[in-house]
């Protein structure tokens, strides 16, 4: 399919104020073929990009929205341009950002009554309704999957968490090929690979210890659960230390914080503490991007008040704690 074909619309800047009324204009950089979905707007034959979508003086909070999503929902448009777009965006103040994502939002949530939005279609389609469709199906799926954590996600509820994700969105389509179709369909690939939280439990062994929990959220079937956990004891450390040659030997020693499940297997698995003690493995392996920490549960026995675990080697760089409760 002609790369012509697929155009949405192009845009390499915003401005900076995004004034409060509004006007845009698509100027083809001359006379040639029509380019369907966009109307009047012409491409010149063979030409898989238009000129500028002209910030005017006179743009609103909603103009600037509609260009934003098109121009990132682009699979021609080049990666020159979203950046620059994206940036120009993201240099106006907070709140003129806030009300931009907002009408975002909304205009997302308008394409639900089209037939062209109602589905993903095996091929990209040259029409902003179906780019738009794409950007719901994207967002509603982030709505139910991810659950998001403290106060920028929590506080003003579902609107506020809508607004960053569409934020999420444009980073992630600023670069790279294919625009808002190929990243839906991606994403879809993606969740077709996923381990569903079911079949995860049905692989865990049956004899593998872990604290008791009661699940107080989660997405089903098979994706997130939040539990609220009883109280139990861990040893820590860093996720991204390094792998050591002296440590346990591990299988995939290249993978991210490989060097934190190294020592945390050295200390609860291979006898590496105080006491030489080699004790069972648990579940679950706990880890937090806030605090860069790994987490291995160590057996019921050291869970109660007054049981105390082995002292970790002073070289190892793991610590004792409690969790949950």
């Amino acid at each position: 399919m002609p790369c012509a074909l697929l155009i949405f619309a192009t845009a390499t800047s915003f401005t900076r104020s995004l004034p409060t009324s509004s006007h845009i204009s698509l100027q083809p950089h001359r006379r040639g073929s029509v380019c369907p979905g966009l109307g009047t707007a012409r491409l010149p034959r063979g030409a898989c990009s238009m000129t500028d979508v002209e910030a005017k003086p006179s743009m609103t909070d909603a103009a600037a929205a509609r260009s934003l999503l098109l121009l990132l929902a682009n699979r021609c448009a080049a990666e020159e341009a979203k950046e620059a777009a994206l940036r120009d965006f993201m240099s106006v103040p907070p709140e003129q950002r806030d009300r931009v994502l907002d009408e975002a939002v909304s205009l997302i949530a308008s394409s639900s009554d089209s037939l062209l939005a109602s589905r993903r279609w095996p091929l990209p389609l040259p029409s902003r309704r179906a780019a738009l469709g794409s950007y719901a199906r994207l967002l509603d799926s982030m709505m139910r999957e991810e659950p998001g954590g403290g106060a920028r996600f929590t506080d003003g509820g579902d609107s506020v968490k809508r607004r960053r994700f569409v934020g999420v969105l444009l980073r992630q389509l600023r670069r790279g090929k294919g625009g808002v179709w190929a990243l839906e369909r991606e994403a879809a690939r993606r969740r077709r690979q996923e381990t569903s939280m079911a079949e995860m439990l049905r692989r865990t062994p049956d004899e593998l210890e872990t604290p008791a929990y009661a699940v107080v959220a989660a997405d089903r079937p098979g994706g997130w659960e939040v539990r609220e956990y009883s109280e139990f004891s861990v040893a820590s450390t860093r996720r991204d230390r390094a792998v050591a040659a002296s440590g346990v030997p591990i299988q995939q020693p290249s993978l991210p914080a490989a060097g934190g499940f190294q020592a945390l297997a050295g200390y609860v698995l291979g006898g590496r503490n105080a006491e030489e003690e080699k004790m069972a493995m648990t579940t679950p392996v706990l880890s937090s991007a806030a605090t860069g920490q790994m987490s291995f549960v160590l057996p019921s026995k050291y869970w109660g008040e007054g049981a105390e675990p082995p002292a970790p080697l002073p070289e190892s760089g793991v610590q004792l704690g409690r969790n949950g409760g």
